[in-house]
């Protein structure tokens, strides 16, 4: 699920959820939310749009193993940043980029037991990096699609997607 709000003085709110799925062996459940502020939107002139955006996402997801060895696995992580994005609409497509910095908060647990062995191990990892971003958007009447590469974490990611605007 997700929703974008956008109110005057250039404030867009956005939310997006996964409630938790699966079952006794399999739960996942995601939650992320963002702020932007476009500064252009009447603060500042610019040949382009220039903005600030703070996100925070936080993704649960504990699984069963049970062939060989009985475990439980937990993953919590928590990533939250701020960046500034930049771009430039040419009518039908909007190229755009950005730069900022990121940071992660993982952690894994074990808990589980075998023929050789029983007991829990924990995992954790804080980290903070840049985060670079660059896509364009078509604006095609109610119909968007648009496609991005980004770098987080030392990791590259590509996306693609399709919505719908009124």
């Amino acid at each position: 699920i997700l929703a974008m709000v956008s109110v005057p003085f250039g404030l867009t709110a956005e939310a997006s959820f996964i409630p938790e799925v699966g079952g006794e062996d399999f739960k996942f459940s995601n939650m992320g939310l963002g702020l932007k502020w476009s500064l252009t939107s009447g603060l500042i002139e610019l040949p382009f749009s220039l903005a600030v955006k703070g996100h925070f996402m936080k993704s649960d997801l504990t699984f069963k193993q049970t062939s060989g060895v009985t475990a439980t696995v937990d993953f919590k992580d928590t990533v939250m940043g701020l960046m500034v994005l930049a771009s430039k609409n040419l009518i039908f497509i909007e190229p755009y980029a950005g730069i900022g910095v990121v940071s992660g908060d993982g952690e894994f647990d074990v808990t589980g037991t075998s023929i050789f062995a029983s007991g829990s191990q924990s995992y954790s990892d804080k980290t903070t990096g840049t985060q670079l971003l660059a896509g364009v958007e078509a604006n095609l009447l109610i119909l968007k699609a648009g496609a991005e590469i980004s770098n987080q974490f030392g990791v590259n990611r590509y996306s693609v997607k399709v919505g719908i605007s009124f």
